[in-house]
């Protein structure tokens, strides 16, 4: 029997530790069972001993859902991601202000970018050392990432 995971109405869910224990949790989703579980714990977890596993059950329809535990959290920051107050619009495993953080830095980077490949090559001019293949690498790497942020191909 499938869940629809869009309902409002809480539903029991039971929330797996890599020990035989179990947290039972009143959520409107397995993801939101998973959240609670994690912040509110039953027991003393111990980092050693005891994570949460990515399946929750629902315990009235008895099916096991796999709940992506990664996306929970900002990559960045590692704030908890709650959809509709700071999801991202990627989905890339970011909080909304970490990928506008980013978002912003581009330009910055560009420019960065740049004055590294001007640099690097006025020394090059002048001391004529770094006509290497380690050098050439470095140019291309930054020229590509240049390339890419003007949306054009490598």
């Amino acid at each position: 029997m499938a869940t629809n995971e869009n309902s409002q109405a809480k539903k029991q869910y039971r929330v797996y530790g890599t020990q035989i224990m179990y947290q039972d949790v009143q959520a409107a989703s397995a993801e939101e069972a998973y959240r609670v579980a994690d912040d509110e714990p039953l027991f003393e977890p111990c980092e050693s001993c005891f994570t949460l596993q990515p399946d929750v059950k629902d315990v009235e329809a008895n099916e096991l859902i796999h709940v992506d535990c990664d996306d929970l959290y900002c990559e960045t920051c590692g704030s908890e991601i709650v959809e509709s107050i700071n999801d991202s619009a990627f989905h890339d495993g970011e909080c909304g202000s970490c990928e506008y953080q980013r978002y912003t830095s581009q330009p910055d980077l560009m420019r960065a970018c740049s004055l590294a490949i001007r640099e690097i090559e006025q020394s090059d001019r002048v001391i004529g050392e770094s006509d290497g293949p380690r050098t050439a690498e470095v140019l291309n790497t930054l020229r590509s990432a240049i390339r890419k942020a003007h949306g054009k191909a490598n």
